[in-house]
């Protein structure tokens, strides 16, 4: 045996070692909050769109349906130079109740761009102690006001709830477990005392948090506009919760293509080489498990089948409790795919975030 050997073996034991760790932790060390806010301060929701006519009527519908008292609440809309009916159907909405307000954006507000931008603009018309953000394309439940202001501890900046994937076939399921997944081991390193981002279309900031930053207008632009914001506000000694409850549980579309995933995910790339290095380090562990099997299958069957039956179980044994907890389905056929999935899907990311052409985004070239 030559020392490569030696190197698979303890890549193998570190890979069901963290699998291990992250079990351990969602079932014991997962901290829970309190779901109801002791007052009902006035808050304002931002939704930022851009070419959205085939969802913003039924997200501003969804809305409207807060369970959180109608005098204490104001939606405000940003229209991002959308190029459909998005402007007309949200407009069509909101002559309906008085509680909805439209902005048509088409100037920057100092470093701002694209969605930071129309959030920046809404931020100036806002009249909320807290800001609620959430997506034109997402669907936030009822009691989605009142579980992230229940959570609310004194310093807090920033609390997100979680947002899943919806749809039909393995493509939806396969994303949702991705997101699940992710979202389930950024609840376990928060709750361990290490804040990495909020959730764009699922998260609340106070008005002194954002102030106090300076806005989106100030502080420098990513196109990880949540993750650029979640640094600002704990750089200002604010704290960030990240809720993992079906009371603020969000859902939202998959991406169809796979030019609209990888373009997604060279989005979230940007942000992920900042985030820290306990994060880092179990993603890329996770990533190995597959080309580790492979390599193994060249010293030892036996020992390659038991790693990735071990692998499948435990990953398994995660994704079971992370669905449970927000009171999902867990589908079996999914998590025999999932990391051959995750491991292809990472390596045509990296390709394609290293590769010299722009991002498109909303169809914006970032």
């Amino acid at each position: 045996m030559n020392w490569t050997y030696f190197i698979v073996l303890g890549l193998g034991s570190m890979i069901l070692l963290t699998d291990l760790t992250l079990i351990i932790n969602w079932l014991f060390n997962l901290k829970s909050y309190n779901n109801q806010p002791a007052t009902c301060p006035f808050v304002s929701i931002f939704v930022a769109a851009r070419n959205e006519e085939n969802h913003i009527e039924s997200c501003l519908n969804q809305l409207l349906q807060m369970d959180y008292p109608s005098d204490k609440i104001e939606i405000l809309v940003g229209n991002d130079n959308s190029t459909d009916q998005t402007l007309q159907r949200a407009n069509s909405i909101a002559e309906k109740d008085s509680r909805i307000r439209v902005f048509d954006i088409s100037t920057n507000l100092g470093l701002a761009r694209g969605k930071a931008n129309v959030l920046a603009h809404l931020a100036h018309h806002a009249r909320g102690a807290y800001y609620f953000i959430t997506d034109a394309d997402t669907r936030v439940p009822e009691s989605w006001v009142k579980y992230l202001l229940g959570a609310v501890e004194q310093h807090t900046g920033i609390i997100s709830g979680i947002t899943t994937v919806t749809g039909k076939g393995l493509w939806a399921r396969l994303q949702n477990m991705e997101w699940l997944n992710a979202l389930g081991m950024l609840k376990i390193v928060t709750d361990m005392g290490i804040p990495v981002t909020g959730i764009g279309n699922n998260m609340m900031i106070t008005r002194e948090a954002y102030e106090k930053v300076g806005g989106y207008e100030q502080i420098p632009f990513s196109v990880v506009e949540d993750f650029q914001l979640t640094i600002e506000v704990l750089k200002a000694g604010f704290g960030v919760i990240n809720l993992f409850d079906p009371q603020v549980t969000a859902i939202t579309y998959p991406a169809i293509k796979v030019t609209d995933i990888l373009n997604q995910r060279k989005r979230w790339m940007n942000g992920a080489v900042k985030i820290p290095i306990i994060l880092k380090l179990i993603l890329v562990v996770q990533v190995l498990a597959i080309p580790l099997c492979v390599v193994l299958l060249f010293y030892n069957v036996v020992m390659a089948f038991s790693f990735l039956v071990l692998k499948i179980l435990l990953r398994s044994a995660f994704s079971f409790f992370v669905y449970k907890k927000v009171k999902q389905k867990f589908n079996f056929d999914t998590i025999l795919l999932y990391d051959l999935y995750a491991g292809l899907l990472t390596l045509m990311t990296l390709i394609y975030y290293v590769i010299p052409v722009k991002l498109d985004w909303k169809g914006r070239k970032y």
